[in-house]
């Protein structure tokens, strides 16, 4: 994401919370997807990403799944 992330702060665990900006969820999703379970999408705007990742991986899962 380059300029369009930083680090908030340490949430322990090893884990740390990172803000992440884009012009749409859609986008958003698009890249975090990557990341797979690694990743935990909370607060604001969380609701239309976790939505696009949901559908992006019943996608994922409707081509290439099992």
């Amino acid at each position: 994401f380059g300029r369009h992330c930083g680090v908030v702060g340490s949430v322990g665990g090893g884990r740390v919370r990172v803000r992440v900006g884009a012009s749409t969820p859609l986008m958003v999703a698009q890249v975090l997807a990557g990341w797979g379970g690694l990743v935990e999408v909370v607060e604001p705007g969380g609701v239309a990403v976790r939505a696009e990742l949901g559908r992006l991986g019943r996608e994922l899962v409707a081509r290439y799944g099992s």
